[in-house]
């Protein structure tokens, strides 16, 4: 079986991405930490540097939501996909202190 992921690029990403919107099938079950090694795999290590750190969570100025739930930590990054599901990944450019 299978679930059919959306995957919508916002922000900076979007300017890098061939299409701001695309459609992947992927196995019942894959968790959010797996379809995003397959985007690695895709697009490759400037992909992951732009959105996450090297534990594998998101990075500051980066926010990823599946299905409208944002996904900030190692619990919500291993949630597995068990039906068709929109993820949206927006990077904002990076935040700068001042003061």
């Amino acid at each position: 079986m299978s679930v059919v992921v959306t995957i919508e690029h916002f922000g900076l990403i979007r300017e890098t991405m061939p299409s701001p919107q695309e459609k992947i099938v992927v196995p019942v079950g894959m968790t959010v930490r797996e379809l995003f090694q397959h985007l690695i795999e895709r697009y490759g290590d400037s992909y992951r540097d732009a959105l996450l750190a090297p534990q594998g969570q998101p990075l500051p100025n980066v926010v990823l939501t599946l299905d409208g739930e944002q996904i900030s930590d190692e619990a919500a990054m291993n949630r597995a996909m068990m039906h068709d599901v929109v993820v949206r990944v927006l990077q904002m450019p990076p935040f700068i202190g001042g003061g």
